[in-house]
């Protein structure tokens, strides 16, 4: 995203969104290779359905939550 400068995941489990297992901003420099943003957390997971979203973050506050994409482990 141009003008971004932290990008912030949050991931929860798909049954209790509202209390994250895991969230953390990154700065961009951090994690943008050209024009993919890829980011590695240390989550020790149960098998099950997650959910994960992001945001953007730059000079002028945050950017809204995107809408969650899910995932099963």
């Amino acid at each position: 995203m141009p003008g971004c400068t932290q990008y912030c995941l949050k991931v929860a489990d798909a049954k209790n969104q509202n209390s994250p297992l895991f969230e953390e901003c990154y700065d961009a420099e951090e994690v943008l290779s050209g024009q993919e943003c890829s980011i590695t957390p240390g989550l020790d997971l149960e098998l099950g359905s997650y959910r994960w979203w992001i945001q953007t973050i730059n000079c002028k506050g945050e950017g809204p939550w995107s809408n969650y994409l899910s995932f099963k482990y």
